[in-house]
C-alpha cells in the first residue's frame, strides 16, 4: 500500500496558501492534493490530535472517497467544554509577538521540540527545528482556529458506515 504524509499549509514544506484555516478547506487542500498526485481512492485516513478533527471534514465533503478511519490520540469536538477551568489555555499570543520572535531568533533559541524517547539528533527533532521559524504562524494561526474548528467538526456527528478505528 501507498502512504502519504503531508504537511498542511504554512505548515514544515508546505506554502501557507490563501485558503483559510477551516475544516473544509484543509479538507479540500488533501483532497486537491490526494487527486493531483493520482492517488485513487478510497481512501484510509488516519489522523492525530488535530488531524482528527479536520478527518470529520474530509468525511463530511467526501464521504464516498473515505473506505475507513484511524484516530490516534486525537482532539476531541467538546474537549475545551470538558477541560477544568484551570487547565484551559489563554490560547496563543498575538501573531505579530510570534513573528517578531522568529525574526529575532528568539523561536529558534527558546524551543525545545524533543519529542518523548527520542535523542536531539533524531531526524524528527531536527526537522521540527529547521523548519520551526517558517512554521510557526502558520501554527498559530491554527491555534487560533481551534475553537471554530471544534464547532466545526462537532457538526459531524457520524461516520455512516465506515469503519473506525480509535487509539488513545
Amino acid at each position: 500500500a501507498t502512504t502519504v504524509t503531508y504537511d498542511r499549509a504554512g505548515i514544515q514544506r508546505s506554502e501557507r496558501g490563501t485558503q483559510p484555516k477551516t475544516g473544509a478547506a484543509m479538507a479540500i487542500d488533501l483532497h486537491e492534493l490526494l487527486h493531483h498526485a493520482g492517488y485513487p481512492p478510497p481512501y484510509l485516513l488516519v489522523g492525530h490530535s488535530l488531524a482528527g478533527l479536520l478527518i470529520r471534514s474530509f468525511v463530511a465533503k467526501y464521504p464516498t472517497e473515505v473506505g475507513g478511519i484511524v484516530l490516534v490520540d486525537t482532539s476531541h469536538p467538546d474537549q475545551l467544554k470538558r477541560l477544568p477551568d484551570q487547565m484551559k489555555e489563554d490560547g496563543p499570543p498575538p501573531r505579530w509577538v510570534v513573528r517578531l520572535a522568529t525574526e529575532v531568533g528568539l523561536v529558534r533559541l527558546t524551543s525545545q521540540s524533543l519529542y518523548e524517547g527520542t535523542h536531539p539528533n533524531d531526524r524528527i527533532n531536527l526537522i521540527n527545528q529547521a523548519f520551526l521559524p517558517t512554521s510557526v504562524d502558520a501554527v498559530v494561526e491554527e491555534l487560533e482556529q481551534v475553537p471554530a474548528l471544534l464547532d466545526e467538526a462537532r457538526k459531524v456527528t457520524s461516520f455512516g458506515d465506515i469503519p473506525l478505528r480509535v487509539v488513545t
